[in-house]
């Protein structure tokens, strides 16, 4: 399109036409031309166009008339070429990246199918986000609540019942957390020496399925325990300070 209209746009000024050169070699409307008496006299030796000019290198105004009308349409016409360059140049790239997947990158993961936080969460205990059905319906698990035991005013015998808890909680999520590192790493590699048959591939699935469901039993029990030794008005205050209410 942007082509087709520069070509358009130069069609209709007449670039074609020798007598009006696209670049001349001077331009009096830049270089300072003078009009005496209804003519223009250039400074250069070399006229800007190719029209007749006597001894004193004269040509009429209505040449200086057309060569000044053209400027707009001239600043119009490069900035179309202009454009064309650009999207030219950026549209093969563009095309090329449109196929990348969203995995890129990844491929250099230890484990293709964990992210290193996903390790490091794991190894640690954490919640992977596996409590959110318990947690964001208002029933808090041992570990926040003893985040925030001083704003939500844990007597010292709640503080003890619930370390007990998320000590426990801790200990078994850290085991269950290396089982299933362990067999999403033989999955990985696995594929990776193309080795895996469709059996074991089955097992192994079946495995790191049962490793993530007792991973996630393990977190959401203890949101049942939890409320348990908890007041209404410390539960209501910590979905506040959390930001669910």
């Amino acid at each position: 399109f942007v082509v087709g209209e520069l070509l358009k746009t130069l069609d209709e000024l007449g670039v074609a036409d020798k007598s009006l050169p696209l670049f001349p070699k001077t331009q009096p409307y830049f270089l300072g031309a003078r009009r005496e008496t209804g003519m223009v006299k250039f400074k250069h030796n070399v006229p800007p166009c190719n029209h007749r000019h006597n001894r004193k290198n004269i040509c009429s105004t209505d040449c200086y008339a057309k060569e000044t009308e053209m400027r707009p349409h001239l600043v119009t016409a490069i900035a179309l070429l202009a454009l064309t360059v650009h999207f030219s140049a950026h549209a093969a790239p563009q095309n090329h990246s449109a196929h990348h997947s969203a995995y890129g990158g990844q491929q250099h993961r230890a484990i293709k199918s964990l992210s290193h936080e996903d390790v490091e969460e794991l190894r640690r205990g954490g919640g992977w986000g596996l409590a959110k059905a318990a947690e964001l319906n208002g029933m808090p698990g041992p570990a926040h609540v003893l985040e925030l035991k001083d704003k939500i005013a844990l007597t010292p015998d709640q503080t003890t019942t619930i370390k007990a808890i998320f000590q426990d909680m801790q200990r078994r999520a850290v085991a269950k957390g290396e089982q299933l590192i362990a067999l999403e790493m033989q999955l990985d590699h696995g594929f990776k020496t193309r080795h895996i048959t469709d059996q074991r591939l089955r097992a192994l699935l079946t495995m790191i399925a049962q490793a993530r469901e007792d991973l996630r039993y393990i977190h959401l029990s203890m949101h049942l325990k939890t409320p348990k030794i908890l007041t209404d008005t410390q539960i209501s205050q910590y979905n506040i300070l959390r930001g669910y209410k």
